[in-house]
Order: structure tokens, then sequence, then C-alpha cells
């Protein structure tokens, strides 16, 4: 049984590293682009709101990927 679960970490970790390489530039400037557009934002609740809505997907999606990728044991 464990070893079916230990293969399945590890496809989806395969899969997370895939995922991750094909994002490729995106990935890396993501979180600079969110910093950028906050610091350039009006400072209105609506345009706060919406750089946080972007920085929660974006913080969501790399916690996603690097779990996946550690739970199956995959290197960076």
């Amino acid at each position: 049984m464990s070893e079916g679960i230990s293969d399945e970490l590890r496809r989806k970790g395969v899969a997370a590293s895939t995922i991750r390489e094909a994002l490729g530039d995106w990935h890396s400037r993501e979180g600079e682009r969110i910093i950028i557009a906050l610091a350039k934002s009006d400072s209105t609740l609506e345009t706060l709101l919406g750089i946080q809505a972007e920085a929660k997907a974006y913080y969501r999606l790399k916690k996603e990927l690097e779990s996946a990728m550690n739970n199956g044991q995959v290197e960076d």
C-alpha cells in the first residue's frame, strides 16, 4: 500500500516540477511584478484588493508546486 502512495506522490512531484519549468520566466517575474504593481498603484481599496488577489493566487500556486515537489521528493 505505501509503495502505491509513494509512487503517486513521486508522479505528482514530477508533474509539479514540469509545470514549474513550463512557467519558466513567468514564475520568477510574477513576484516582482506584484511588488511593482503595489508600489505604483493608486491607494484605492479596489486597486489594493486586486493586487492582493493576484498575490494570493501566485502564493498558492507557488506553495502547491513546492509542496507537491517536496512530497514527491523531486529536487528543484
